[in-house]
């Protein structure tokens, strides 16, 4: 946040180019170091996604420390590899992105199937039910004709 503030501050004249970069540049491996140092705890805790990130970050950190030792004159300035590390970078949270993409097309066939077998045992029991009407609708018709015999034959006694 501090590196996006003085950033912000040297386009605005309000800081030094000097101090800006200092600042950008100091913070930059420090804020690097916490995600990594918060990635690894979480790949210790078994977590294959934060393996995988902190891999990303790691190229990054790498491969950008060259750009970061240009920067100060430390080394010659002979290949910038800090792109190619953003690249890896890029392809690691692509295919994070891909596995939790994955992932949840594999929950949702599951869901899918659950839905469909429910489905299927609602059809079911629609069908036994409609039987179910369909006899006890006879039953009361034939006994409403057993009802209706006796009472004629009721009638015709008491005649």
């Amino acid at each position: 946040m501090l590196a996006i503030f003085s950033l912000t501050a040297d386009l605005l004249g309000i800081l030094d180019l000097f101090y800006s970069r200092f600042i950008v540049f100091l913070l930059l491996p420090l804020d690097s170091t916490l995600l990594l140092i918060l990635g690894a705890r979480s790949a210790r805790r078994g977590n294959a996604e934060a393996k995988t990130l902190n891999f990303g970050f790691s190229a990054l950190g790498v491969l950008g420390l060259q750009d970061f030792l240009i920067s100060f004159g430390l080394v010659p300035d002979w290949h910038h590899l800090f792109g190619w590390g953003a690249l890896i970078l890029v392809l690691t949270l692509g295919y994070i992105l891909e596995q939790r993409f994955t992932e949840n097309h594999k929950q949702v066939k599951a869901y899918s199937h659950e839905l469909e077998s429910a489905s299927l045992a609602l059809q079911d029991s629609n069908r036994k039910l409609e039987e179910v009407n369909r006899t006890l609708e006879e039953r009361v018709r034939g006994r409403t004709r057993d009802l209706n015999d006796k009472n004629e034959a009721l009638e015709i006694a008491l005649r």
